[in-house]
């Protein structure tokens, strides 16, 4: 199998590998990595390009696979049934939907005439967007990005992980029944390094985005501007919510407890930890605990993730009132009441099924909220809940919730996020894949 598309024609020739599912270790996929990197370096843009056309074909392609997607997501990620639905129905209807969203306009800029001269600022394509994509969330944002960057103007590079190989092979084979998108959409399943290593040396122009673990980022901002490309990094985040004195006790247990054991607690947007006010500490801590008890336990991506979860919960002080334990690559749904706030679980999170609780009050979730080294997201149960004021009190906040669950995101909502999280301001996601030009023209010139 050669599950890399590369400029509308199937590309191999490298290593060989195989994937196998972290739910029963059965064989998901096997084939060669791509292996001749060269093949990617075209510098034509997409002009007259029918991206109306292309994204309704697109969207009947991938609704025709949407079981087999559905499949290759759950045997891929272990998550459950219902999550893997959702994540999938959502991607699909980010296609049907993407031509006519307003949210994907792209920002005007402005213009100043001096005494002898008209300023202009325009916006021009960055020329290849090559991205790094991760393996709890490919398909989503392989769109994501794939049609964003197309409707920019440019050439996309989506590199798949080899543990979505099976998802990325569905992909291109939907890609390969679009003519209107394949020329300009490639696929690339292979290892990140190398993958990284020849676009930093390409001589193309263009935008490298990473989405993946925050430890990359400085190494990765540092070689691009040494290689003269921007790069973007989406890294890790760490959400915490505040529940107030009149939130409803066992709606507040139930958003917290999905928000946490939702897809394993396995995106930047799971909710990490909660300050609870004191009057209903004990009473929404119960509830999260019984939630925490008939939530459905399944597989991590590997023993390995599995164990370094546990050892933070562990290292983190407190006390475990529910879950706590590992079995192979499966960490039970876990609580933990009052952990020591200098701790690593607090203080950077987990990508993970655990979910920390402390009693506070507002002023404390506010006070404690700049020791949250990775300050992606924050909810606030609270009503009524004041947005200016909660965002001022939250410094690097780059997605506020308001009486909701973070984890649950909209496919065509703004995205970014704030250092140390990701090197990404928050803004319409075609605007990202852009790059803004001064025009200047003498007044005497048409």
């Amino acid at each position: 199998m050669t599950p890399s598309l590369v400029w509308g024609e199937r590309q191999g020739g490298g290593d060989p590998f195989e994937t196998h599912s972290p739910l029963d270790g059965a064989l998901l996929a096997e084939g060669e990595l791509l292996g001749v990197f060269d093949a990617l370096g075209r510098s034509d843009l997409p002009r007259g390009l029918d991206l109306v056309s292309g994204t309704d074909r697109l969207a009947a392609e991938l609704r025709r696979l949407d079981r087999a997607l559905v499949d290759a997501a759950r045997r891929e990620t272990g998550f459950s049934l219902q999550d893997s639905e959702e994540l999938i129905e959502g991607s699909i209807a980010y296609v049907e939907a993407y031509a006519s969203h307003p949210s994907t306009a792209l920002v005007s800029r402005t213009e100043e005439i001096r005494s002898d001269r008209r300023m202009r600022l325009v916006d021009v394509p960055v020329g290849t967007v090559a991205a790094i994509l991760p393996h709890n969330a490919f398909l989503p944002l392989a769109l994501s990005v794939g049609l964003n960057a197309l409707h920019a103007g440019n050439r996309a590079i989506l590199r798949a992980p080899q543990g979505s190989a099976l998802s990325a092979s569905l992909l291109t084979d939907a890609l390969e029944r679009t003519p209107e998108l394949a020329p300009w959409l490639s696929v690339a399943v292979c290892s990140a390094r190398p993958f990284v290593d020849w676009f930093l040396k390409a001589p193309l122009p263009g935008l490298l985005h990473f989405f993946g673990s925050s430890r990359h980022a400085a190494d990765l901002v540092a070689r691009g501007f040494t290689a003269g490309k921007d790069v973007l990094i989406d890294g890790e985040g760490n959400a915490w919510a505040y529940v107030d004195a009149g939130a409803d006790p066992e709606a507040a247990a139930r958003i917290l407890a999905e928000g946490a054991f939702r897809y394993r607690g396995q995106t930047c947007t799971s909710l990490n930890g909660a300050f609870v006010h004191p009057s209903l500490f004990a009473e929404v801590s119960q509830r999260v605990v019984a939630h925490a008890r008939e939530a459905e336990s399944g597989p991590l991506f590997d023993e390995a993730q599995a164990e370094w979860c546990l050892s933070r919960v562990l290292g983190a002080g407190g006390e475990i009132v529910a879950g706590g334990a590992r079995t192979g690559s499966v960490l039970e749904p876990t609580v933990l009441l009052n952990p020591d706030p200098r701790s690593e679980l607090v203080r950077e999170g987990l990508f993970g099924p655990a979910l920390w609780l402390a009693s506070g009050d507002e002023s404390a979730f506010a006070a404690h909220w700049p020791s949250n080294r990775f300050p992606l997201c924050a909810a606030v149960l609270q009503e009524p809940a004041d947005p200016e004021g909660w965002a001022a009190r939250l410094p690097n906040v780059a997605r506020l919730v308001l009486n909701g669950d973070p984890s649950v995101e909209d496919p065509f909502e703004f995205w970014g996020g704030y250092p140390p999280s990701g090197q990404n301001p928050v803004s319409p996601w075609p605007a990202k894949y852009r790059r803004t030009i001064q025009v200047d023209t003498p007044l005497d010139l048409p």
